[in-house]
């Protein structure tokens, strides 16, 4: 068994003080994440270059760096670099796929519906 992360601080014979770490979205963030894949739909419906989708993907990465900020700053103060950037890279494609599937469904709309 390992030592518990209460017991951590006194079994090294250090006290530091510990910062709790709050993620979560609010719903300003994430009203303007879903107004950002609704408008890649928008633009693959009205038949929008593809510059919409990387328009759509930096502003999703925007959102995502914003909200994790302070997340990644600790990750990299504590010398996990490789994982922060790992993280980043995974959601700026996870930005990317999901700007790209709402301007695809926008296409599909559009054939569908003979515009």
């Amino acid at each position: 068994m390992g030592i518990d992360s209460r017991n951590r601080d006194s079994a090294i014979g250090e006290r530091s003080a510990v910062v709790p770490v709050r993620v979560t979205a609010t719903r300003g963030t994430s009203m303007i994440a879903y107004t950002a894949i609704f408008a890649a739909a928008l633009s693959g419906y009205a038949g929008v270059g593809l510059w919409a989708v990387a328009l759509t993907a930096v502003a999703l990465v925007s959102i995502s760096q914003a909200e994790h900020a302070g997340l990644y700053r600790r990750g990299k103060a504590l010398g996990l670099s490789d994982a922060t950037n790992a993280t980043m890279l995974q959601s700026a494609m996870n930005a990317l796929l999901a700007s790209g599937g709402a301007y695809g469904v926008g296409l599909v709309l559009r054939s569908y519906l003979g515009v």
